[in-house]
């Protein structure tokens, strides 16, 4: 199906895996540890759901594929392989997409890596989270810095050159000599493109209980903003790119998927909780992977009431209105490093973003969170560090 690629719209794909051998004490995602014995049940659900939408990707160019969790390394590579045919076999897979799983260090002895080479994966996401072991055990990690480290030079060396790593500052009872350690021993990995997130104490959260409890302090926020700069210093010495809020790579090799969400791209999202948007609607399917998998099976093949069925399976759906749009486009589009191409929106939206956030974009530049140049509109360093405080003004 190749040949007709070109001339198609873009989408990228997101394949949702919840099993989890043990949910994280700061984990808000939609995972669950326990349930391994759904497995077989829910990859049959996911392969119906795929075959549910082939019909509606005939005039798309599929062009990233990401597998994430949860734990995409909780099931076989196989399992995961299977689905990847059928994606290359039915829709319109460009020749160089890029296709990502993540996975925990703790699985990649188990995995079957060689299987997921053949299968077209081509970027593999490591959620190390941190190098210090007394830090991996306080995040529910089960495995050490010496282990983590072994599995990474594993992955290179069965093939895989395009590797990210997750890593994690702004912890409880952090310190800056104890990130300085870890983003270190990541370097020295030489993975060819790094996501550093602040930890989120979040809502629902085992962390969250333990700080309000009292058994664990908050994070320090401007430890974590010091970390931040530290990281961003750092990278650029080691010739990463800056190219997202939280996210740095080296040349060519910026994520695809990700680089897709925050351009305002199409994406489908396939599995128990995952999220679409097409067509200017966001939608998402049912959370709980038993109530996932029970609606799968009643759902028919019957492409004609094809968009009808699918909404008896979505738990949220809603056409995003022109000024929503907009907004989002402009808060998607101050993540990135580079900001928003003023030349571009217009052309996109039909109208200048400096007219339609005047008073917004004013406020930013004013507190010199913001920056307007002849061509973008980004973010200062001074922005990148109240990042939330600029978005919250366009929401």
């Amino acid at each position: 199906m190749s040949n007709k690629c070109n001339s198609l719209s873009p989408i990228s794909l997101y394949i949702h895996i919840p099993f989890c051998k043990k949910k994280c004490n700061f984990c808000d995602f939609n995972a669950y540890e326990g349930i391994d014995d759904m497995i077989d049940e829910y990859e049959s659900a996911l392969i119906k759901e795929l075959e549910f939408w082939i019909p509606s990707l005939e005039n798309k160019k599929i062009v990233s594929i990401f597998i994430g969790g949860g734990t995409p390394s909780r099931i076989e590579a196989k399992k995961l392989s299977n689905i990847i045919n059928i994606i290359k076999n039915n829709t319109y897979l460009s020749s160089d997409a890029e296709i990502t799983a993540e996975v925990n260090p703790d699985d990649i002895p188990d995995w079957e890596l060689s299987t997921l080479i053949d299968s077209g994966v081509n970027r593999l996401s490591v959620g190390i989270q941190s190098f210090i072991d007394s830090e991996l055990i306080l995040l529910d990690r089960n495995y050490t810095e010496q282990f983590a480290k072994k599995q990474i030079k594993k992955l290179k060396d069965v093939g895989f050159t395009n590797i990210n790593l997750d890593l994690m500052y702004g912890l409880v009872n952090h310190t800056m000599d104890n990130w300085i350690y870890s983003l270190k021993q990541a370097l020295e990995l030489e993975p060819t493109h790094l996501s550093c997130y602040a930890l989120g104490v979040e809502e629902g959260t085992l962390l969250k209980y333990r700080i309000e409890q009292g058994e664990l302090p908050a994070p320090d926020d401007d430890l974590a903003a010091n970390q931040y700069e530290h990281t961003s210093k750092t990278l650029l010495s080691y010739d990463y790119n800056h190219y997202e809020i939280s996210n740095w790579a080296k040349t060519g090799y910026e994520s695809l998927h990700n680089s897709s969400y925050w351009n305002m791209n199409e994406y489908l999202g396939i599995g128990a909780g995952a999220h679409s948007f097409m067509s200017n609607n966001r939608f998402s399917n049912i959370k709980n992977p038993r109530e996932y998998i029970s609606a799968i099976k009643t759902m028919s093949l019957n492409v004609n009431q094809q968009q009808e069925i699918k909404m008896e399976q979505v738990t949220e759906g809603e056409k995003i209105d022109e000024s929503n749009i907009l907004n989002e486009a402009m808060l998607f589009g101050l993540r990135m490093i580079r900001g928003v191409n003023i030349s571009q929106f217009q052309k996109k939206y039909n109208i200048d973003p400096r007219l339609q956030f005047n008073e917004q974009i004013e406020r930013s530049k004013n507190k010199g969170l913001m920056i307007e140049n002849n061509t973008h509109l980004k973010l200062s360093e001074k922005g990148l560090l109240l990042s939330n405080e600029v978005f919250e003004d366009f929401i």
